[in-house]
């Protein structure tokens, strides 16, 4: 009884790494999945950068499914997708950064502050 109070503790506590502020240039990345519900997932690490207030988020692939918007709630930021997945909680997945699109938005942002 104490091993499965333990073992869900963990995964209350669960919080994705953040790989984007280590390597803003990081392109691909594999990592596992942590949670899924519906078209929403969860990983161990993202590199990822969800929507703020004043920036869009990045958009990209994990596997075949394509990352249409992420959602950062507290500690841990979700991976909204166009369709439910296929892979499940515990699958290492492929991550594929659209990076036409984060090298784009790096620019925009320099220029503002000139």
């Amino acid at each position: 009884m104490t091993r499965d109070w333990f073992h869900h503790f963990l995964e209350a506590v669960q919080m994705t790494k953040i790989l984007f502020h280590e390597d803003a240039y990081l392109k691909e990345r594999q990592t596992k999945v942590t949670k899924i519900e519906g078209n929403r997932v969860l990983l161990e690490e993202t590199m990822f950068f969800p929507q703020t207030s004043n920036e869009p988020g990045d958009l990209g692939k994990i596997n075949d499914c394509e990352v249409i918007g992420l959602k950062k709630e507290g500690d841990e930021i979700w991976h909204i997708l166009n369709k439910a997945p296929l892979f499940k909680k515990g699958d290492t997945v492929n991550l594929q950064l659209d990076w036409n699109k984060r090298y784009k938005k790096m620019r925009l942002h320099s220029a503002l502050h000139l």
